[in-house]
C-alpha cells in the first residue's frame, strides 16, 4: 500500500503466475478518496455598544453584553469537532479578558468573552457535540468588564482565535 496523497489512498495488489502454467498476471488497482472531514470557521466582527462609565461603577462590574455567534459550515453529520478559543493578542492568556489591541484608547476595561452564559477560559477545549452537515452556531457573548480603579473613555479592541481539531 502507498502512503496517503492527498485526499486519495491508493492500494495495489499484484497476483503473478505463468502463462505455461494456465496462469496469467492479473493487477488489482483500487482507488479510494477520503473526503477531507474538516469544518470551515467564518470569522466574525462584534461591535459592542457605547457604554457610560456610570454603567462599570466598580471593578468586576460589567455591562453592553452582546450575543453573537461564529457559524461553522461542515461537509457532514457527527464530525467528532474539540474547540479551543484562545486571545489573539497574548496567546499564553488563561483568563477570559481579552488583551487589548493596539489601537485601544481606554483603560481599566477589557472586552470578556462568555460562552453558555459564564466566563470563557481561553486555552480550554470542549466538545462541540450535535454537529450536522452544514451551518451550525457557535454561540457566544461579548461584554465589558471593568479591570481597574482608573477608568478613562476611549475606544477598545480584542481578538480572538476559534481553532477546530478533529478526532
Amino acid at each position: 500500500m502507498n502512503g496517503v496523497e492527498s485526499n486519495i489512498l491508493k492500494a495495489y495488489t499484484y497476483l503473478q503466475g505463468h502463462i505455461n502454467d494456465g496462469n496469467i498476471e492479473h493487477t488489482l488497482s483500487l482507488a479510494i478518496s477520503i473526503p477531507r472531514l474538516t469544518c470551515r470557521l467564518d470569522n466574525v466582527t462584534v461591535a459592542l455598544p457605547d457604554v457610560r462609565a456610570s454603567e462599570l461603577p466598580v471593578v468586576h462590574s460589567d455591562a453592553g453584553t452582546r450575543q453573537f455567534q461564529v457559524k461553522m459550515d461542515c461537509p457532514s453529520d457527527r464530525i467528532p469537532v474539540q474547540l479551543t478559543l484562545n486571545d489573539a493578542g497574548a496567546p499564553t492568556n488563561t483568563g477570559s479578558e481579552l488583551t487589548p489591541g493596539a489601537g485601544s484608547t481606554s483603560k481599566g476595561v477589557a472586552v470578556q468573552l462568555l460562552r453558555d452564559g459564564k466566563p470563557v477560559i481561553f486555552g480550554e477545549t470542549w466538545k462541540h457535540s450535535n454537529v450536522r452537515a452544514g451551518d451550525n452556531a457557535i454561540p457566544f457573548a461579548a461584554r465589558y468588564l471593568r479591570t481597574g480603579d482608573d477608568l478613562s473613555a476611549g475606544t477598545l479592541e480584542g481578538k480572538a482565535i476559534l481553532r477546530a481539531d478533529y478526532q
